[in-house]
């Protein structure tokens, strides 16, 4: 895939000038994504969906 090659490109750069990523900082930025969709933009008022929505974009938005 195109965009996990763009990925990868984007990693190895940010390594070689010394920044690091640990499972830490994945799971609180995607925590920190629904919390901002879900309670600030009121993803809350579309219920079940709304959550659901905000889950999965914000689980597929881990960097």
């Amino acid at each position: 895939m195109k965009s996990a090659s763009y990925g990868r490109a984007w990693a190895d750069q940010k390594q070689k000038r010394g920044k690091s990523a640990s499972l830490a900082q994945a799971i609180l930025h995607a925590l920190g994504c629904f919390l901002k969709m879900y309670v600030l933009k009121r993803g809350f008022l579309d219920g079940k969906q709304g959550f659901f929505d905000c889950n999965s974009i914000c689980t597929l938005n881990i960097h």
